[in-house]
């Protein structure tokens, strides 16, 4: 791991995070040019932490708000979340995932991002996944009607990213969502390029860190009926270390876990290819943290928004378009 250097005078002091890579910009930092490659890291839904049929349950979780945000912070770096609109409320946190984890409140992702300095993109309003046989009305209170819900919280952001709920995306749609949003999340395996993220209709890359199965042969855990294999964290640390300007690699994640749970998860091993979870959206936190190791000092951890504003993609060019008039 690279360590923070500190270089302080009379005048000033700069900081670089002790990953080594750059901390994301700030909105105020955001009108200088921001040079690539860039990094975002992506917290799906904002999910806080394990639910049992909607209880929380924090036995063996890293949260987001005590533990995920202020190690990024300790780091110099800052995470971006996704916020599905009508779940998120100013009086309690939701409950998704089929009743298993948590979600931030609006109080929640006001602390995270004031305190931690983290960005919030939309969702979705209710995880829609038909987006493309919705009518033109119910289409914007989906996509470009949540931006305006975000921006009542005061998340400006939010327009960087449109995550497509449950990689439910089509070119039709996308079509209408880059009129507000500047790009649209798919699924995809590694980084994306320049002029590729910026040709129309932008889409954006996005690979998760996603538990499963282990590596290992002959083991139980190899066997386990899941959809994915435990993502490695070398292959990740190998794409961070082969990024170059022009790239922007989009790691997303969900609930981080340490130690075991019979039947769900197994982070205790010294070897990652031991590691396994039954949900691939539980992941052992040793390994993101080794991940998070690997940011090599060229690379810059930035929101979305950052993305758009650097490769050329002005804020002029998509705006909320007044919501479609309702039928007669």
């Amino acid at each position: 791991m690279l360590r923070a250097l500190f270089i302080c005078t009379v005048l000033a002091c700069c900081a670089v995070s002790s990953a080594g890579a750059q901390p994301a910009a700030t909105e105020g930092a955001a009108a200088r040019p921001i040079k690539g490659p860039f990094l975002t890291l992506l917290f799906s839904r904002s999910e806080l932490s394990l639910a049992n049929r909607c209880a929380p349950d924090n036995v063996n979780v890293v949260r987001l708000d005590t533990g995920v945000a202020p190690e990024l912070h300790r780091r110099g770096l800052k995470g971006t979340g996704t916020v599905q609109t009508k779940v998120t409320r100013m009086d309690h946190r939701g409950c998704v995932h089929y009743k298993g984890a948590i979600t931030a409140s609006w109080p929640d992702l006001e602390r995270l991002r004031d305190e931690f300095r983290w960005s919030f993109v939309s969702h979705s309003r209710t995880f829609e996944t038909n987006l493309g046989h919705l009518s033109p009305r119910a289409l914007y209170r989906e996509t470009c009607g949540t931006l305006r819900v975000l921006r009542k919280h005061g998340h400006e952001r939010a327009d960087g990213l449109f995550a497509y709920p449950n990689n439910k995306w089509s070119v039709g749609v996308q079509t209408q969502v880059a009129k507000c949003f500047a790009f649209g999340r798919r699924y995809e395996l590694g980084a994306g390029k320049k002029p590729e993220v910026m040709q129309k209709p932008y889409f954006q890359p996005t690979q998760g860190i996603s538990g499963g199965r282990c590596h290992v042969a002959g083991t139980a855990c190899v066997s386990l009926q899941t959809v994915t294999k435990y993502k490695s964290p070398v292959v990740v640390a190998d794409q961070l270390a082969r990024l170059r300007r022009g790239q922007w690699l989009t790691l997303q994640s969900y609930i981080f876990v340490t130690g075991s749970r019979a039947d769900a998860w197994d982070c205790t091993s010294p070897n990652w290819k031991l590691h396994w979870s039954r949900d691939v959206e539980r992941y052992c936190w040793v390994d993101y943290l080794q991940i998070l190791d690997a940011i090599p000092q060229h690379v810059n951890v930035v929101d979305p928004k950052t993305v758009a504003r650097a490769w050329g993609r002005k804020d002029d060019s998509y705006s909320p378009p007044p919501p479609p008039p309702p039928p007669p």
